[in-house]
């Protein structure tokens, strides 16, 4: 009797040890599901990421070239100096709209002082 009884006890302690496992294992199960939910939304992050790194750089090897020409076959321009470059490119294209405006004032005079001048030698003494 008392063999059945440690038999007893022990099938007890082994169905409790089962459970602790069987629900340990179901947690376990649980956190390699969100591991795995993880895993894909960084791949799917990494995926765009890519893109738009590909957009990006292809971006800025188009303003190079607007900016410095198309480089020699088989080169790339170096782009550190771009900014400064657009900067440049910027102050120039200021100057000329402030020499263009300059030129439209000066004509805008220049006809009035013709209009003025035609207006002066038509008035009968």
């Amino acid at each position: 009797m008392n063999q059945q009884k440690a038999a007893m006890t022990e099938a007890v302690h082994m169905m409790k040890r089962i459970e602790e496992l069987e629900t340990a294992l179901l947690s376990e199960q649980d956190s390699l599901a969100h591991a795995k939910t993880y895993i894909a939304q960084l791949e799917a992050a990494a995926v765009e990421e890519h893109a738009l790194i590909d957009k990006l750089s292809g971006l800025l090897t188009r303003i190079a070239a607007a900016l410095k020409g198309e480089p020699p076959p088989l080169t790339m321009h170096d782009c550190s100096d771009l900014p400064a470059k657009a900067a440049q490119l910027h102050t120039a294209v200021e100057k000329i709209e402030a020499e263009a405006q300059r030129g439209l004032s000066l004509e805008r005079n220049a006809r009035s002082a013709l209009t003025t001048i035609y207006m002066l030698s038509r008035r009968k003494p």
